[in-house]
């Protein structure tokens, strides 16, 4: 049964993308493939034929004729192609059996479970105990295994309990914490609306009697040049009836009346003239001007705070609450679910509300559409995010905490970084790429991979491809995904493993003659958008949790899953050793970059007033270099947690994604931002690292001068 369903499946999926059929077309030949990739696939193989007949199949190379596509595009064949109804009636039917559980060896198709694993925590069959789980101290028969469980599902009842009453406590206290904070809230807003209104009533009265007077001098000056205006008007009519008058006497008059009148027009006419002459004189412009007064701005700017507003956090009553719930189950808060957050008992930040004088340095706005959802509190930091451009004084918040937190929270001071250090990688631009090919207009390079075989490959979510280049930066090859990759990274010399989001899966893929093959697939239950490789160890994150796998024999098994209480996690790499993961995630005054063992212990936390929105991260021996998306920088921080400096601080915008090869001297940055031009979204920056010399250390005031 188990054969059948697995041929039943192979015939399910495409020939292109070695994935599930989705939105199937069928040719002449039936053969069926996804809607985007039979389009990808037509549009490459008629890119050099000026008047094509028809295109061949993928798998068997009949020819489907052109004459029912007559005037079309080649991008539009696939829409006029037939659509498949059964094989998506039964892909529908599949997805729904596939929801139910099944006792199928996702490793040995032709297998059933029958065992259990403790030590890896994973179902497996004769096959897997044999061999993968051979060196497990505990694997257990199914019936064993679930009746073990059973007899302690009374504890795990009773703890349930106890974490239901545990969290209405928790939930009521933060309810009232949270309506206390918005009284607060409102208090603070109407104090602050008072001051404003007042210096608004006495900036008003002061604006208005300079308007008043305005208006006077307006009035008065007015009527006279509407007097001026009124003369050269009577002039005009004058002047027009005399030329007229002139005309006729020329063609009509006789000698003796045409002598007389010419006499009597010479003479209106001096007059006029002196008239014009003397008016001309006698004429002023008038020229109004408003004199601002400075000692006023003086003094507004040397007020540093219009008020101190204190914050205190002291350790709630509740917390001792739960203590005994991992005695009950008989494991430790560390084995299940990884805490970041790390609050001293009692803490007081104090916060001056000062008015600076604006810098001229680029925005610091994020992306409202990037596919990547910021997480709640940085959503609710975009109003300090003021664009920097304005003319506008913004507000400065300068926090101070006491007591100091321990080396768990790594908060740097935004007042001294280090930019030139003999610990910081030296970086020069050499090459600018395009990497935008025929029928795409624009780029979204979520990530992008070195082999130690020369190749580069780069995973493009905007047209749902993967894109293969030579040593020397030239297009080789690309070939379509059903749905949009995320961030990807090089498992051996002719390897690479991409993420697939929407599919929740990870895909292994093999270039093998400038091509690209598919290969292993790996199911991990959860949208992950980053992954990293090095020494055995594969490391893939979701938006708020981390799956590590270790290699074994011909496979991949999961060997640790991290939950992380805090959402937007961004991208991830893994330390040279194999032994340690840095993560980034988004948002300052929260922690933005998280160093861990492949088990979940905690290393350090990193966080800095100038690194609120970090992407990018990729180990440079025992230093790590990331990208500052929202300050267009590349930065390094030591292996203990410490901002050492910046590597590149001019040439990019909106760093994305980076990667170094495999001797460290060369490092690609991709570019991403809906604002940015399509040709930067479509520029690779490639940069020559190397090590840095000695010298000695020099200091800015901050990462902004």
């Amino acid at each position: 049964m188990a054969s059948a369903i697995k041929a039943a499946k192979e015939e399910l999926i495409c020939h292109i993308c070695k994935n599930n059929l989705n939105d199937p077309k069928t040719l002449l030949c039936l053969h069926s493939f996804c809607k985007n990739c039979i389009q990808g696939f037509i549009v490459e193989n008629v890119r050099n034929i000026k008047k094509p007949k028809g295109f061949e199949c993928p798998t068997c190379r009949r020819e489907t004729s052109v004459t029912k596509f007559i005037g079309k595009s080649p991008v539009d064949w696939a829409d006029e192609l037939h659509t498949n109804e059964s094989l998506v009636n039964i892909l529908k039917l599949l997805t729904l059996s596939d929801d139910q559980t099944s006792k199928q060896c996702p490793f040995h198709m032709s297998k059933e479970v029958e065992f259990f694993c403790e030590q890896h925590l994973t179902l497996a069959c004769s096959l897997c105990a044999n061999i993968t789980h051979k060196s497990c101290e505990s694997v257990l028969p199914l019936s064993e295994a679930i009746s073990k469980r059973r007899m302690s599902s009374s504890k795990i009842i009773s703890g349930l309990s106890e974490q239901i009453t545990m969290t209405e406590k928790v939930m009521n206290n933060r309810h009232v914490q949270l309506e206390t904070i918005e009284k607060t809230e409102m208090d603070i807003k109407n104090q602050l609306g008072d001051m404003r209104q007042r210096f608004m009533d006495f900036f008003g009265q002061m604006e208005g009697r300079i308007l008043d007077k305005i208006a006077q001098a307006r009035m008065k000056e007015g009527g006279v040049l509407q007097t001026e205006i009124d003369i050269c008007h009577g002039l005009l009519n004058e002047i027009e009836d005399s030329m007229k008058t002139v005309q006729e006497a020329l063609e009509f008059a006789d000698e003796i009346k045409f002598l007389i009148q010419y006499n009597d027009h010479l003479k209106r006419y001096s007059e006029r003239q002196q008239r014009l002459k003397a008016m001309a004189e006698s004429l002023r412009d008038i020229r109004i001007s408003f004199q601002a007064n400075r000692e006023v701005e003086h003094y507004l700017f040397q007020i540093k705070s219009v008020g101190t507003l204190n914050i205190d956090r002291t350790r709630s009553k509740i917390a001792g609450l739960g203590q005994t719930h991992h005695e009950l189950l008989g494991t430790s808060n560390q084995d299940f679910m990884y805490d970041f957050i790390n609050v001293p008992k009692t803490a007081r930040s104090t916060v001056d509300i000062a008015f600076v004088r604006p810098n001229t340095h680029r925005p610091t706005t994020y992306n409202p559409s990037s596919t990547s959802l910021p997480s709640i509190r940085s959503i609710s930091e975009k109003g300090d995010m003021t664009s920097r451009t304005s003319r506008m004084s913004y507000v400065e918040i300068k926090s101070q905490r006491d007591p100091p937190q321990v080396d768990y929270e790594t908060e740097q001071p935004g007042v001294s970084i280090a930019y030139k250090s003999s610990k910081t990688v030296k970086a020069t631009l050499k090459t600018e790429l395009d990497v935008a090919v025929a029928f795409q207009k624009e780029c979204s390079i979520e990530g992008a991979a070195f082999l130690k075989s020369g190749y580069i490959v780069l995973s493009d979510s905007a047209n749902s491809s993967l894109k293969l280049l030579n040593s020397k930066y030239q297009f080789l090859t690309m070939t379509k995904f059903s749905s949009n990759p995320g961030d990807i990274t090089t498992v051996g010399e002719f390897d690479v493993v991409v993420c697939l989001p929407d599919t929740m899966r990870l895909k292994h893929q093999k270039i093998e003659n400038e091509r690209i093959y598919s290969g292993e697939v790996l199911s991990v239950s959860d949208k992950c958008y980053s992954v990293s490789f090095n020494k055995g160890t594969l490391a893939t994150c979701s938006s708020k949790s981390i799956y590590v796998f270790q290699r074994d024999h011909n496979a991949w098994l999961k060997t640790t899953t991290i939950p992380v209480r805090s959402e937007s996690l961004m991208y991830i790499a893994v330390d040279p050793s194999g032994e340690k993961i840095v993560v980034t995630r988004n948002g300052h005054p929260n922690t933005s970059i998280i160093c861990m063992t492949i088990r979940g212990t905690k290393i350090w936390n990193f966080s800095h007033e100038s690194v609120k929105l970090p992407r990018g991260v990729v180990f440079y021996g025992n230093k790590i270099l990331v990208a500052a998306w929202d300050q267009h920088k590349i930065l390094q921080i030591s292996s203990d947690g410490r901002l050492e400096g910046v590597v590149v601080n001019q040439g990019i915008q909106w760093p994305w994604k980076i990667s170094l090869n495999h001797r460290g001297d060369k490092m690609i940055v991709s570019q991403c931002y809906y604002r940015l031009p399509t040709k930067e979204k479509n520029c690779l920056k490639i940069f020559k690292l190397s090590k840095p010399e000695p010298k000695e250390i020099v200091t800015d005031r901050s990462i902004e001068e």
